[in-house]
């Protein structure tokens, strides 16, 4: 597949983003640098099946096919994108890639992230985690951003205090590095081996998403805000 062309992105930033991104695709730089990389990856393939992705249509279609159906599994979802997909082990490593580049640009979730490391790998608590099988994605985000675990006497801390905390005080006292990332799970995480704070930094993105969800209650059922 080639790069996407200038009307190949507005089409893109219209479909999963909607007309504001359109209409300022220039703005959307780092999102494109993350969709480039992920349809254009950095090494020769040797292609024997045709490819599951064969246009930027085909990649924006099978996100906004995903995110119309959030109560399925990952299993049921493949199944129904790729009815007559090949049993040919290339051609379902091909079908399962597409369908990681369809979360990673509709949620900006890395959803394959645990099959990238070993068994016990984790990064300041943090341990990757990867869509399964049998489990919708509904509850694979819940998974990923799970809504009951704070510690409220550490939050109401962490508010009082915000105005104190600046990276530039992090920078200068305690030599911390700012890392970006463009996987929404890792957003604040701290690696203290190598003192490294990973901060998602698609700004224009979420601005976007801000502009498609005002009208949404704060207590939208997760299922249903996939769908917007």
């Amino acid at each position: 597949m080639q790069f996407a062309t200038t009307a190949e992105r507005k089409s893109i930033a219209r479909e999963l983003l909607g007309e504001y991104a359109e209409a300022n695709v220039n703005l959307f730089s780092a999102y494109f640098k993350l969709y480039d990389s992920l349809t254009n990856p950095q090494h020769t393939v040797v292609q024997i099946h045709p490819p599951t992705l064969t246009s930027h249509d085909d990649v924006w279609k099978l996100a906004l096919k995903l995110r119309a159906n959030p109560q399925t599994t990952r299993k049921e979802f493949s199944d129904q994108a790729f009815p007559s997909a090949s049993a040919d082990p290339s051609t379902i490593v091909d079908k399962e890639h597409a369908i990681n580049i369809a979360v990673h640009l509709t949620l900006m979730i890395d959803c394959a992230d645990k099959d990238r490391h070993s068994n016990g790998y984790e990064v300041g608590g943090f341990t990757p985690v990867s869509w399964r099988d049998s489990e919708r994605l509904a509850d694979f985000v819940k998974r990923v951003f799970p809504m009951d675990v704070h510690d409220q006497e550490k939050v109401r801390a962490a508010v009082k205090e915000k105005n104190a905390l600046k990276s530039w005080k992090l920078k200068k006292r305690a030599h911390v590095k700012f890392r970006p990332t463009d996987n929404l799970a890792e957003h604040l995480l701290y690696d203290p081996r190598d003192n490294v704070v990973r901060v998602f930094h698609q700004i224009a993105l979420l601005k976007a998403h801000l502009r498609l969800s005002n009208s949404v209650p704060v207590d939208c059922a997760v299922a249903e805000c996939l769908k917007m």
